[in-house]
């Protein structure tokens, strides 16, 4: 039986694989040390920590987002690009 410690390492593992180990947001290449789980649906607004909700993120992105969704942050950086 896994401890929720493995659980979660097996988690990150299969998420920086789909991601090819970036930052669902600027692209960094990521370790798992410096990796974070970020919910699509922000677990504030009902989301939950299954692997269809979370994708990964660097820890600035991830502290940059609040409770916003990845939809939402995505918008965002987008019409940021667009403006500059």
């Amino acid at each position: 039986m896994k401890t929720n410690r493995e659980k979660r390492l097996d988690k990150k593992l299969r998420l920086l694989k789909k991601q090819h180990d970036r930052c669902i947001y600027c692209q960094k290449l990521l370790t798992l040390d410096d990796s974070t789980f970020e919910h699509i649906q922000a677990k504030s607004k009902g989301g939950t920590n299954s692997l269809q909700n979370l994708v990964i993120s660097c820890r600035p992105c991830n502290l940059n987002v609040g409770n916003a969704s990845v939809a939402e942050k995505m918008r965002s950086l987008f019409f940021d690009q667009i403006r500059t």
